[in-house]
């Protein structure tokens, strides 16, 4: 089998893959950043409800990047 025929029956598993993989870095690297803000900048209460909240962390983190906190 070729390659270029194994790729478009596969295309959908290789686009889903891509995907998932693009949003867990996101999440990872999200989560990383908040971390780090929140210990630079001592703010450890919000660490804390980052570490017990995921999502909270994620929005946070993904904030920092675009400039909004």
């Amino acid at each position: 089998m070729s390659k270029l025929k194994y790729y478009y029956q596969h295309r959908d598993e290789i686009i889903y893959i891509g995907c998932l993989i693009g949003f867990l870095i996101w999440l990872l690297a999200s989560w990383i950043t908040h971390i780090i803000f929140c210990i630079e900048n001592k703010e450890w209460l919000f660490l804390i409800a980052g570490a017990i909240m995921v999502p909270i962390a994620w929005v946070h983190g993904t904030g920092i990047w675009f400039g909004v906190w």
